[in-house]
């Protein structure tokens, strides 16, 4: 026991134990990311892209202010913003693919054989 120990009250003016914060890795974000962006892959293809586009131009808008917000998370070194934003873009990609999935089927008709 310490001098300062023995001295009644004193232990109300205790430091507090030190916490170590997460700092942000860029390393790490790029692997979630590609993590991330592995998994949408299957779900979203390069075809349901140019659909999006072309039918569904506010879904393309929403996907591209998810990847405006990572982008912008990840550059101010934001972690709780990065996972948070890298769950939304997520989220919406796969929604997207399975929007593209449900879609009508197109019958195109060609005149010239009727």
């Amino acid at each position: 026991m310490d001098l300062l120990s023995a001295i009644p009250g004193l232990d109300i003016h205790a430091t507090a134990p030190v916490v170590a914060l997460r700092t942000f890795d860029r390393v790490k974000a790029m692997r979630d990311m590609a993590d991330s962006a592995a998994r949408v892959d299957g779900e979203l293809t390069a075809a349901g892209v140019a659909w999006l586009k072309a039918e569904r131009p506010e879904v393309w808008a929403h996907l591209r202010e998810a990847t405006l917000a990572l982008d912008e998370a990840y550059e101010r070194e934001d972690l709780g913003a990065f996972f948070q934003a890298l769950c939304v873009w997520e989220a919406y990609h796969i929604k997207a693919g399975k929007l593209f999935a449900a879609r009508p089927p197109v019958i195109d008709i060609q005149e010239e054989l009727f």
